[in-house]
């Protein structure tokens, strides 16, 4: 903070994000040019996932893309959409019914959709539910109930 005005760097890899009082804005990037080769991109349109849009001063986040990768990635594209992500009357011995799967792969939806409940909140209780009921056991019943979150 200075002179009671913030300045604030999300520091990601090799890319980073300003945000605040616009002439600490300015100071900054000219102060980090001096000592690094930049290329300023402007205003924040997308970011590990996240799409933003800002209008009239408001931002809105979303992750429509990042969801449209995860389905692609796991050819899952074709799901239909549902109005409750599980069907009611699941146990974990149903896990066992099911045919093995990859775990590393079964891992990385479960990931997917994890890191997608940041503007997804509704989804939160039941993925931690699916996480807690599926993930020791990957198999493709378990498979089949992730598809119910990612839609």
């Amino acid at each position: 903070m200075v002179e009671g005005k913030f300045l604030i760097i999300v520091l990601y890899v090799d890319d980073f994000i300003l945000t605040g009082d616009e002439l600490l804005i300015l100071s900054c990037k000219d102060d980090l040019a001096k000592e690094f080769e930049m290329k300023d991109l402007g205003l924040l349109h997308y970011f590990l996932g996240l799409e933003i849009w800002q209008r009239n001063g408001r931002l809105f986040v979303s992750q429509g893309k990042y969801a449209m990768e995860i389905l692609e990635k796991f050819n899952m594209h074709g799901c239909k959409p549902v109005d409750t992500p599980l069907l009611g009357g699941w146990k974990k011995e149903d896990a066992t019914l099911g045919e093995e799967v990859d775990a590393t792969v079964y891992r990385q939806l479960v990931g997917s959709l994890m890191y997608l409940v940041n503007t997804q909140p509704n989804i939160c209780m039941q993925l931690t539910s699916f996480h807690k009921l599926w993930l020791g056991l990957p198999s493709s019943s378990g498979r089949r109930a992730s598809m119910y979150y990612a839609t």
